[in-house]
């Protein structure tokens, strides 16, 4: 019961203002490819090529490179059951994380 002691019904809804969603309004389109994700870019870095003793440096600018370049060692390893370890080095003057396949 509301406050004026009558029964509570549920709302009318005003169809105006639903847009219309009749089964006969939407197309269903066939053999549409699903275009490549944006966001997705690939691994730059030659992880899956990589035999146990192989090893490689990338450069890095910031703390944040260097932790992309270990995360995406770390989680490789993890998908494919490979084991790599990475260190931070100055070579030739230059910041790299050097990675080597281990197992």
């Amino acid at each position: 019961m509301d406050t004026n002691g009558s029964a509570l019904t549920p709302r009318s809804v005003d169809e105006s203002v639903r847009p219309s969603m009749a089964p006969a309004a939407i197309k269903i389109d066939k053999d549409v490819p699903i275009p490549p994700s944006p966001g997705r870019k690939g691994n730059p870095y030659p992880l899956a090529q990589m035999e146990v003793g192989d090893s490689f440096a990338a450069p890095y600018s910031d703390p944040t490179s260097r932790w992309k370049i270990c995360k995406t060692a770390h989680a490789h390893g993890h998908y494919y059951k490979r084991k790599y370890t990475t260190q931070s080095l100055v070579e030739n003057g230059v910041k790299v994380v050097r990675v080597w396949r281990v197992a």
